[in-house]
């Protein structure tokens, strides 16, 4: 059931990007089976930073499936004046807790969000899905560090090595 579902989402990733002639395909397909899971069971109740931003026709066609987002803005990907652009924007779609894009920007705003969450008594958790690529980046290994030296145990770093 689980792989039928995933299959269907695949197929609407490339009907809409074969349709718009835009969207990163494989970053969303390496992905795909992470933000299924996020966006069945831990979305609703913890933030959630797509910092792999180029990979957001995944986490549309994924939020589409589960009718976070309607039919209609998901059919829009990329359009003019669509609220679903190549890359998340928070200003467009609240559901989205940081706009991304840049490389290795996600897991800092992750770590200031989950910091500012340990401070308020906040039980709730961020997580944030980062590029293997972005291990390459300055402000990743600083966030790392960051994390470990406040001791931020409500933060969950998922790094899609997909090679």
């Amino acid at each position: 059931m689980f792989k039928k579902h995933l299959n269907q989402i695949r197929f609407s990733i490339l009907k809409s990007c074969y349709n718009i002639k835009e969207g990163h395909i494989g970053s969303a397909f390496s992905v795909l089976e992470i933000l299924f899971i996020i966006f069945k069971k831990y979305f609703k109740k913890n933030y959630f930073i797509l910092s792999k931003g180029h990979a957001a026709i995944g986490a549309y066609a994924v939020m589409n499936h589960f009718k976070i987002i309607k039919n209609k803005d998901y059919q829009s990907f990329c359009s003019f004046n669509s609220k679903l652009g190549g890359h998340p924007d928070s200003t467009k779609l609240p559901q989205f807790n940081f706009s991304t894009g840049s490389l290795g920007h996600g897991l800092p705003t992750s770590a200031g969000l989950a910091y500012a969450l340990k401070k308020n008594k906040d039980r709730r958790k961020v997580l944030c899905l980062i590029g293997d690529q972005e291990l390459m980046e300055g402000t990743t290994w600083e966030s790392l560090h960051i994390i470990d030296n406040y001791k931020l145990k409500n933060i969950i770093l998922i790094i899609d090595r997909n090679n």
